[in-house]
């Protein structure tokens, strides 16, 4: 950002910053790794800040739910990037 656009940001706004993290993991298939992190420690925001899980009950069902069915099926993912660009309440505090 140059110096203009910074004297632009709203005065209710907290500016935070972003940490490189370069990473070599030669046990994956695409070993090279880059990712940006930002700075916690500065942004406040009040809701929840957590994701509920499933209870190991309901995970105990849905897998014997898929052995007990002969040539069933089952796929796991994990999400990479969930809140990327996830609309979020401007918390004026």
């Amino acid at each position: 950002m140059i110096l203009e656009e910074i004297s632009k940001i709203p005065k209710d706004r907290t500016v935070t910053y972003a940490r490189v993290v370069v990473d070599f993991r030669p046990q994956k298939s695409n070993p090279n790794r880059v990712r940006i992190t930002a700075g916690g420690n500065l942004i406040i925001y009040t809701d929840e800040l957590t994701t509920r899980g499933a209870a190991l009950i309901t995970s105990k069902v849905l897998w014997n739910s898929v052995i007990s069915i002969k040539g069933a099926r089952y796929t796991c993912i994990d999400i990479k990037s969930f809140y990327l660009k996830t609309p979020m309440k401007n918390m004026n505090i």
